[in-house]
């Protein structure tokens, strides 16, 4: 019996010694992961800051590789602008100086030098780099780190309330400049609006360097593993009020006084919601008018013909407010020009049969006819003023159908 309990008393003492020690280990390693996951401490940044030091501040020679770029465009019409906003704007290279601070940093101290060699084995594990230190992008930073001009061609910067803006170093040397939530307004854009509600937009952004000499702008591989994947998604990720991106495409140009990358976005506006609320009503509405002659009275039939003038034009004055003056017709103008005509014909059939059956003549065989001829008459000028002066809507009208 006392063979037992001393058996039982050390199984038990083994479970437990065995659970705390596992539990340790754990610990340990969740601590270990958790430190090499974050920068590092703050005066070690600093004594890393005090060791840098670029001779000219500027940067050559080198190659600079792009990042994340565009999350959200805008298209205002009414202004005929439009603006893009970018959740990020990252770029980094790798520079000598860096390096060779970043050697006799920690090479001194053996605690720091511990530190790096467990990041490297990190890095070396999953193949990810590591953010060992990162600083505000604002004037001390500006004055020790070599300043990267990044701009938009013809676009006004908005301002931030609040500046994000980050310069951080890798654990293999090189510097990351990275801009957050950004906005840019162009101020001039050549918005065609010909084919409203229907239009189609190409949208070009060109990103200019400003930067030193023989310098090289590259797409990094996660820029364009992302784009092909946005490509096979049409490009969800980026927000497009009222639009859709049926095409986009980056170009990199690379010249001694053309440092710019450029994204291109063909844009199509999403016409469901204008369609339903303007262009479908004020078609019933002149299919009603066509049938304007079976009504038993002339009151009732210019009743309600003079209702659906009013009708049209109050659906007209709603839709007009998306649209800035312009010193073109649309083609929604021709449309409604055409619905308008439609029902003024109306009005003019009806005083023109009342006219004529004063003379004798059957209003009633008059009026069946206009039912017949009066659609016609629409639907056959309509399509032939259309297919000439808009045939790019016809095409697109079949690839839809089609």
């Amino acid at each position: 019996m006392q063979r037992l309990l001393f058996i039982i008393t050390l199984l038990f003492s083994f479970h437990v010694f065995a659970e705390f020690t596992f539990i340790d280990n754990v610990s340990e390693t969740d601590e270990k992961q958790n430190r090499l996951y974050n920068l590092l401490s703050a005066d070690q940044c600093d004594e890393l800051y005090d060791t840098i030091s670029f001779k000219n501040k500027v940067i050559s020679n080198t190659e600079i590789k792009y990042f994340k770029f565009i999350d959200f465009i805008e298209l205002d019409p009414k202004k005929l602008q439009f603006s893009a906003s970018f959740a990020e704007q990252a770029f980094k290279f790798s520079s000598n100086e860096v390096t060779s601070a970043l050697f006799d940093f920690k090479s001194f101290d053996l605690t720091t030098l511990k530190i790096f060699r467990d990041i490297d084995a990190l890095v070396k594990s999953d193949n990810s780099e590591r953010v060992i230190c990162s600083y505000d992008y604002g004037q001390s930073t500006q004055n020790k780190f070599p300043t990267l001009g990044v701009s938009i061609n013809n676009a006004l910067q908005l301002p931030q309330a609040i500046s994000n803006d980050r310069i951080n170093i890798y654990s293999d040397g090189s510097i990351e400049y990275l801009f957050l939530n950004h906005k840019y307004n162009l101020l001039k854009s050549d918005f065609n609006l010909r084919m409203f509600p229907f239009d189609r937009h190409k949208i070009i952004i060109n990103f200019k360097y400003n930067v030193g000499e023989n310098v090289k702008f590259t797409p990094s591989q996660e820029f364009v593993d992302t784009w092909v994947i946005e490509d096979e998604n049409n490009f969800n990720n980026i927000t497009v009020p009222n639009f859709t991106i049926e095409k986009a495409e980056f170009k990199n140009i690379n010249s001694d006084l053309n440092q710019q990358v450029r994204l291109e976005f063909n844009l199509l506006r999403i016409y469901n919601s204008f369609f339903y609320t303007t262009i479908l009503p004020m078609l019933l509405i002149i299919i009603c008018t066509w049938f304007i002659y079976l009504a038993q009275t002339e009151q009732s039939r210019f009743s309600t013909t003079t209702g659906s003038i009013f009708a049209i034009i109050a659906i007209n004055l709603t839709a007009s407010n998306s649209l800035p003056e312009l010193s073109y017709n649309t083609l929604y103008d021709v449309f409604f020009l055409i619905c308008i005509s439609s029902v003024l014909f109306t009005v003019s059939a009806l005083i023109i049969t009342i006219k004529i059956s004063q003379r004798g003549y059957d209003i009633n065989k008059m009026h069946n006819s206009l039912i017949i001829i009066h659609p016609l008459l629409v639907i056959i000028i309509g399509l032939l003023i259309i297919t000439n002066i808009y045939p790019d809507f016809v095409n697109m009208l079949f690839e839809i159908l089609i």
